[in-house]
């Protein structure tokens, strides 16, 4: 049979194939289209600022780091083509949103800072062990593998037992008078307090041994980089946290007064930013002005010297706490230190001025100048911290404001300085020296402190001062 011609009709179809459309992998040769270089550059890699997520196969762009209302919002404002004026009001809008929820949960976060600070002393550093310990979690978080803990067995309670050893050392060596007169109180703890230096030496031996059996070929790169995470976590946020709480029992004047700078400065220098704002501060930061920092830092030490003058009148603020009392709205009493009584007249070169100030409200002012000038630092390492991890914020334990980490970032390095100024040029230099010296001396038996009477004796008659 001849074979089969082909249909002369024109109008004859046949049915197509259709056509599967491939995603191009990353990596593929793109084929040619006439455009640039430089442009199919800019569609296939991610730029400096994106991640490759491989479970979606693109890039991961800026815009998915914002919230979800800041994406709603910049793409309405994309798609609104004639409502110009909306547009333009859009940004306005936003940020008196954002303005009245940081506003809301800051009253709610000061009314319980302040109840806090009127239940005492030891409620005060609970306050900053709990602060310690959300931080702690939180920059551990970002460094966790969840799968891989879960097949390494009390992996992740390794760290927390890391955090109980730290706390446990750091707390007696920043307060060890304190825990000393709480062993005279209770014997039962007169053990633990005596050999406080080998009982810490002796958990981190077992932590050590039990980091090491723990390890596992397939996970070692990560174990050794979390426990170096950790260590470090623990000696930037807890170790700083501890030393706030020998501040507090050193007067909690030298608690307040620093965490109302760091709070009041970011206040103002927000405020200032807000209204005023228009020349970026720093590139990690762009919402931080030179504006907001420079009025944060003024309205700060006017702040700072007001603000002591204020305290330094109540007892409550100025005295020591000197034993560690569980009970709450407890008020310790006491003859209130030169630096609180004492004033001094200081002159202003340029102007004449003469102001009337005590010891301790120049102390305020050297914190108010380090409030604001060199504790945001800590929250701009934080800004950068955070954009290396390409992350918005720490946590969401705080709407409007972030995580732990977040708030209380300035409030770590403020509670270090204060405590290294506070030890080397206010108690050093105080009858407080004095008194905890004597108390050393009335702890000792009554033979050591007959051999410490002929020695004194001895070495006073040496030098003339009393006649044999």
């Amino acid at each position: 049979m001849p074979a089969k011609q082909p249909s002369s009709d024109h109008h004859a179809t046949q049915p197509e194939t259709p056509k599967v459309r491939r995603r191009r992998t990353r990596g593929e040769e793109v084929p040619s289209t006439g455009q640039s270089g430089k442009d199919l550059l800019s569609q296939t890699e991610p730029d400096d600022d994106s991640e490759w997520d491989s479970s979606r196969e693109r890039p991961i762009q800026k815009h998915e780091l914002l919230t979800r209302g800041e994406r709603d919002e910049r793409a309405a404002a994309g798609s609104s083509g004639g409502q110009q004026e909306l547009s333009a009001d859009k940004p306005m809008v936003s940020k008196m949103k954002n303005l009245r929820v940081r506003t809301f949960w800051a009253v709610i976060m000061i009314s319980g800072f302040l109840l806090i600070v009127a239940m005492g002393h030891f409620y005060c550093s609970l306050l900053v062990l709990g602060i310690a310990a959300g931080m702690f979690q939180e920059i551990c978080m970002l460094k966790r593998n969840k799968e891989k803990d879960l097949q390494l067995p009390l992996f992740y309670s390794l760290r927390w037992y890391l955090f109980f050893v730290t706390v446990f050392y750091g707390y007696k060596r920043f307060m060890t008078d304190r825990f000393d007169r709480l062993a005279m109180v209770y014997p039962s703890i007169h053990f633990i307090v005596k050999y406080h230096g080998v009982i810490s030496y002796t958990l981190l031996v077992i932590g050590l041994v039990a980091f090491v059996l723990s390890l596992r070929k397939y996970t070692l790169r990560y174990q050794f980089g979390q426990l170096a995470w950790t260590i470090v976590t623990l000696i930037i946020v807890v170790v700083q946290g501890i030393a706030m709480t020998a501040n507090i029992y050193n007067g909690l004047i030298w608690f307040f007064l620093p965490t109302s700078l760091v709070i009041v400065n970011d206040i103002f220098a927000y405020l200032f930013g807000f209204f005023f704002g228009h020349h970026p501060l720093i590139k990690l930061s762009p919402k931080k002005t030179w504006e907001g920092f420079i009025g944060g830092s003024v309205a700060t030490m006017i702040f700072a010297i007001i603000w002591c003058s204020f305290l330094q009148k109540y007892e409550y603020f100025t005295c020591r706490q000197e034993e560690i009392v569980f009970k709450p709205f407890v008020y310790p009493h006491c003859t209130p230190d030169e630096i609180y009584t004492v004033y001094r007249t200081y002159t202003i070169p340029p102007f004449g001025m003469q102001l009337q100030l005590t010891d301790m409200q120049i102390h305020a002012l050297v914190l108010g100048v380090f409030a604001s000038l060199v504790a945001p630092f800590g929250g701009f390492l934080a800004s950068g911290f955070k954009r290396a991890f390409k992350i918005k914020d720490f946590g969401d334990s705080i709407p409007g404001h972030g995580g732990l980490t977040d708030r209380f970032d300035c409030q770590v390095v403020m509670g270090m300085f204060t405590y290294v100024y506070l030890s080397n040029f206010v108690v050093a230099d105080s009858a407080a020296a004095f008194t905890n010296l004597l108390e050393k001396v009335m702890q000792l038996s009554d033979t050591e402190q007959l051999q410490l009477f002929e020695l004194l004796g001895d070495g006073l008659k040496s030098r003339g001062v009393v006649q044999g």
